[in-house]
Parts: C-alpha cells; structure tokens; sequence
C-alpha cells in the first residue's frame, strides 16, 4: 500500500504544480493584455483585465500600480484611493507616489486625509511647488484660506510660473474680495495663457471690481474672442454695459447670443431686464416668459419678478 499511496501523492502534487503555472501564465496573460490596451488607448478594457489578473494574484505590487492608473485616467477617484494607499505602504520612500495618494485623497474630498498626508511630506520636500500647493488645498478644502494663501504664495515664490497655484489664489482671493490682489494672478495668468477665455474672465471680474470698467470691457471681449460660448464671459460683458448705462450696447450682445444659442436662459432673464428699464414691458415679459420655460429654477431668484406680469 505504501507504494501506491507514493505514486498517488506524487501525481496530486504534480498536477498542483501544473494548476499553478496555468494560474501564472493566465496571471501574465492577461496583465499583459492590460499594458497592451492602456498603451492603445483602450482603458476601460485595461481595467478589467488588471482586475482579473488581481483575482489571481492580489498582491503583486506591480499590477496594482496598473490599475491604480487605469482608475485614474478614467479620473475614477474613489476606487482608485484604496490602491494608492496599498502602494503608498509598500513603497514609504517613493515621494510621487505619496503625492499622487494626497492628490487623490483631495480629488475624493477627504481633507482631513490630505492634511495627514500633506502634513509628512512638508517636512520632507517643503522646497518642491507641488508639496505647499497640496497643502494649500487640503486647507481651502477645510475652510482655512488664510493658510491656503500662505501656502500658495510659498508654491509661487517657489515656482513663479505655477498656473494651478496662481488659479487657485485668484479664486480663493476673490471670494475674499480682494480684487487687486487678484490682479496680480490674473495679469500672469493670461499672459502666459492668452488663449485661455477662463482666465480672461476671471480678469474682466478682478478689473471690474477695482473700478476699471474700460479694460474690464475689453477682458470680457477677448474671452468671447477666445470661446464665444464662454456664457460667464457673456454675462458679465453684459452687466457691465448695462452698470454703466449703455443698455443699447447690452440689448444688441443679447440679442446676438440668444441668436446663437437659443437656448441660454439667463441671457433671456438679461435682456428681459434691459427691455423693461426701456419701457418694453411685453417684450420683459415675454423674455422672463421664455426664460422659466428653459429653466424654471429661475424664479427663485428673479428680482422684480412681480414688475414683468
């Protein structure tokens, strides 16, 4: 019996090592798979295969940071977290992994998360731009924005021409209303992106406030120039005209945008407005009218809405 039972422990053992190495190859395979479609674009695919591949081995570092990057592109946070943190243990040392786990701790909202994470590598790499700009965020995220300012400004004099950081001050400083600090992001902004009508907007807005109505005009026109379906863009052109009593100037830009998009509500609510201040009264209400129609949220913050029945 011994023989027989030697032989059978021997083929059992045998057909596990052939069950492994078909895992294995099954493993490869379709990690492989997965590079091939990330590389082609095909990112979606590549996820499934990285899972797969997991269900085999769900360990192996390599194939977690595949998928982390799948998740990622596919701008999927949340599932994307776990893997940062699973790869964040693994590899302490990696400083970009670390600061891909504290962005994507941002990008999820966890800030409290953030400022743990944010809070180790200042005293590790306070002299990278990147590092006070993530604390920067973790403090605007928690409410601080004096810190957030703080940070940024350590971000800018490390790096002057940090786009993010400058967007974000400028944000974060308008909502201070402190307009002419804005200014001064906003002035670098366009300057090294002029073709960005978002930051011409934010512009006309910081011009606006100061009281320099003539160049704020001008801002306004050169984001329409760059997007003319910028609608902010639109908007705020459109107050300025009519702030400054030029309602012929605002009731021509309204009607060549609703003309274009027909379907922009608030331009109705605009133009609603200029044609009431000229005495146009049908033509408010038939404005108002049509506004409701595309957005009935409107009425809740109609002023005068009563003047237009």
């Amino acid at each position: 019996m011994g023989l027989f039972k030697k032989f059978f422990c021997a083929a059992q053992v045998a057909a596990d090592d052939e069950g492994e190495k078909k895992e294995n190859r099954k493993f490869q395979t379709l990690r492989d798979d997965g590079v091939r479609a990330m590389r082609m674009g095909e990112t979606k695919f590549a996820t499934q295969c990285f899972e797969e591949a997991l269900e085999i081995n769900a360990s192996d570092i390599q194939t977690i940071g595949f998928l982390a990057e799948a998740r990622l592109r596919m701008q999927n946070y949340i599932e994307a977290l776990p893997l940062l943190i699973t790869l964040a243990a693994e590899q302490p040392d990696n400083f970009e992994i670390q600061l891909l786990l504290t962005q994507v701790q941002g990008k999820t909202g966890d800030y409290e998360a953030m400022h743990r994470s944010v809070s180790g590598l200042l005293a590790s790499h306070a002299n990278d731009a990147r590092v006070p700009y993530m604390a920067a965020e973790s403090a605007h995220g928690k409410g601080d924005d004096f810190a957030a300012i703080a940070f940024l400004t350590q971000a800018i004099a490390l790096h002057e021409d940090y786009v993010e950081a400058r967007h974000l001050r400028a944000e974060i400083l308008a909502e201070m209303g402190q307009w002419r600090e804005v200014l001064e992001d906003t002035a670098v902004l366009t300057k090294l992106f002029p073709d960005n009508d978002e930051f011409w907007v934010m512009h006309g807005n910081a011009l606006t406030n100061i009281g320099n109505i003539e160049t704020a005009e001008i801002a306004y026109i050169q984001a329409m120039a760059n997007n003319p379906f910028n609608r902010e863009a639109v908007l705020s052109l459109g107050r300025l005209f009519e702030q400054t009593s030029r309602l012929d100037k605002a009731l021509v830009l309204y009607d060549e945008v609703i003309e274009a998009q027909p379907d922009f509500a608030e331009i109705y609510k605009q133009r609603g407005g200029v044609k009431h201040r000229l005495h146009d009264y049908i033509g408010a209400a038939d404005d108002l009218k049509r506004a409701l129609e595309i957005n009935p949220d409107l009425v809740a913050n109609f002023e005068g809405l009563h003047s237009y029945a």
